[in-house]
């Protein structure tokens, strides 16, 4: 498939930023104190998933666990593997919500992944912007999913917000936004998934894609 011209111009505007891993260990300890979310909002992104509640999940990003307590929740005999490539955020995460039979952690950045396949559902919730190379970070991802897996990226507030909010976030963050939601749909064609969901307005970003 050929890109569009939007799409193209969205990913040469995307840049490696050195700087971001370490903004985000240094935050790691107040992070959820700055970065409130609402709980309805995070049972409405986990409804749309419709978990049996014997998948197996990746959560990308995971960052202090927002989502882990909404997995274990549903899952039953499923499991959760909770990546992170920033090692304090991932400390933080296990020290509210410890490894166990159906959580595991995972210190890696989402271009290296250590050898992972066959989960049904992989998540990324407030992260995808902060990925340098969208594209090599959906195809990594895909790559991880069964076929018939699904990808669901979400947010919990609207693409200007979240665009907004990072603009003025200091220089670590200041180039990580989220395009609009054809361009990530192509995006999502191109790393072999199929657009199944979008919503995209004044209260959430939400695209999910199933494995090809």
């Amino acid at each position: 498939m050929m890109l569009s011209a939007k799409t193209e111009k969205f990913l040469s505007g995307r840049r490696p930023n050195e700087k971001q891993q370490e903004f985000f260990d240094a935050h790691a300890d107040v992070w959820d104190e700055i970065n409130r979310n609402d709980p309805k909002k995070l049972d409405y992104i986990i409804g749309l998933l419709e978990l049996n509640g014997d998948e197996t999940i990746l959560d990308v990003g995971t960052g202090t666990g927002v989502m882990i307590p909404y997995y274990l929740e549903t899952l039953k005999e499923g499991s959760v593997t909770a990546l992170d490539y920033s090692k304090r955020m991932i400390e933080k995460a296990s020290s509210k919500y410890p490894p166990s039979a159906k959580l595991r952690y995972v210190v890696s950045d989402v271009y290296k992944l250590p050898s992972m396949n066959g989960f049904d559902v992989a998540v990324c919730y407030s992260c995808f912007p902060h990925f340098p190379d969208p594209l090599r970070a959906l195809v990594t991802i895909s790559e991880t999913l069964k076929k018939g897996g699904r990808l669901m990226i979400a947010h919990s507030s609207s693409r200007d917000h979240i665009n907004n909010v990072h603009s003025h976030g200091g220089e670590e963050i200041s180039n990580d936004y989220l395009p609009e939601i054809g361009i990530m749909s192509e995006l999502f064609v191109e790393s072999g998934l199929e657009t199944e969901f979008t919503r995209d307005d004044d209260e959430y970003y939400i695209i999910i894609g199933s494995k090809s």
